[in-house]
């Protein structure tokens, strides 16, 4: 039997799309048309099924019995922009339009004119079975199909350019916070964690904070469906969290402040101002992160040269329970702190998101980037795929894919 995937490699550039469409054109060579019988060879005897059949799914004949040749509204070419897929289409009709009139110098040597004829005007009859599409033409097809499952209209519009949508339901979230909603509080302080948390400069930041909000919703409307667990926007959470490894930090430097004090060691100048840093440091306070005293292997690198080899085994691993603990708070405030900024922002873009359902669902329309996810979540159930299949109406029995990815 002949291998069921092909895959051809090849640069920018050097005629993919023209390979695809000789492929596309040698398999309307070898398919049946209306007036051919089935093809009445049986499978092998290993019990193979034959061509038209797919894995997985019943086949029109049994194990033993005749196999069902393709069709060509069965053949399916995927390619990625609009501009390769009209040219493909283009190549395809133009070949047929060739080999029909006798030429020979032209792709699809395959066909015989009569074929090619044939095949030509069953094709102009029923261009909306020519299985050559753009992923996005593909993917919109497929959430048509089950647009009535999540609630939405059938003929609904999609939209690539995400911000025009988002800008409309963010101008809505302000005049309600204008005229005293119940999400004003939530905006004051959003604006309050921009200027106290952030130090941002100057007295006018509705643009800067309007910029960010459209920047979340765009971000979080990607990757909400594939988060593992729940979004948390609490910042009395996060100042919690923070405060774990803030308390760890805090309780190893006074270890090794007594330690240093009680052995009588000379630590370096720098090493105590670094110290002093992080003693003086607040919860989400600038700490000395970039200090090469936390990268050191022990403390008598810490210290000047008439203490060196003095201190204890003690005072050595203070040092070292310090440097891990200062390490681990660095880098949990490299996160949290972040994440405490962005808070109140990212629950009003959740808020917009909640209302982008409503709206999409009232409107009729979504946006281009949400396609391959909602496709994802309906082909991954049990009966995805044969329910897709049965819906569609269609067989698929060859897919070709341009720029795979």
């Amino acid at each position: 039997m002949a291998a069921p995937f092909r895959q051809v490699k090849a640069s920018a550039g050097s005629g993919k799309t023209y390979a695809l469409t000789l492929r596309f054109l040698d398999l309307l060579a070898g398919c049946a048309e209306d007036n051919e019988p089935e093809d009445t060879e049986p499978d092998d005897a290993e019990g193979r099924q034959g061509p038209g059949c797919r894995p997985g799914y019943a086949c029109a004949a049994d194990a033993t019995g005749p196999r069902r040749r393709y069709t060509w509204p069965e053949i399916l070419a995927v390619t990625f922009t609009n501009k390769a897929a009209a040219e493909m289409r283009e190549r395809v009709l133009g070949a047929l339009k060739e080999r029909a009139l006798g030429g020979t110098d032209t792709p699809g040597k395959g066909l015989d004119p009569a074929k090619a004829r044939r095949l030509l005007l069953e094709i102009l009859r029923h261009t909306q079975h020519l299985g050559i599409r753009t992923i996005d033409s593909l993917l919109s097809m497929l959430v048509r199909l089950f647009a009535l499952d999540r609630g939405l209209k059938p003929d609904f519009d999609t939209i690539f350019d995400e911000s025009q949508a988002l800008e409309l339901l963010l101008d809505a979230f302000l005049a309600r916070c204008e005229a005293g909603g119940p999400e004003e509080a939530l905006y004051e302080q959003a604006v309050r964690t921009l200027i106290e948390h952030e130090d941002k400069d100057g007295f006018w930041l509705q643009e800067a904070l309007r910029e960010r909000l459209i920047e979340l919703s765009r971000l979080l409307l990607h990757i909400l469906p594939i988060l593992p667990g729940p979004l948390t926007t609490d910042q009395g959470r996060m100042a919690d969290l923070l405060g774990l490894s803030y308390g760890e930090m805090r309780l190893a430097l006074d270890a090794l402040t007594q330690a240093i004090s009680g052995e009588d060691l000379a630590p370096q100048a720098n090493f105590s101002k670094m110290l002093g840093k992080f003693r003086e440091a607040e919860l989400f306070g600038d700490l000395p992160a970039d200090s090469a005293y936390l990268a050191k292997d022990s403390l008598d690198e810490c210290l000047l040269a008439k203490s060196r080899g003095k201190c204890s085994p003690a005072a050595s691993r203070a040092y070292e329970q310090f440097r891990d603990a200062a390490q681990e708070h660095i880098r949990c405030q490299a996160i949290l702190s972040a994440a405490y900024a962005l808070a109140p922002c990212a629950q009003i873009a959740l808020l917009l998101l909640r209302g982008l359902d409503e709206a999409q669902r009232e409107k009729g329309f979504l946006f281009g980037s949400q396609m391959a996810g909602i496709v994802g979540e309906v082909l991954d159930g049990d009966m995805g795929v044969p329910d897709a299949f049965c819906r569609l109406g269609d067989r698929l029995h060859h897919l070709l894919v341009d720029e795979f990815q």
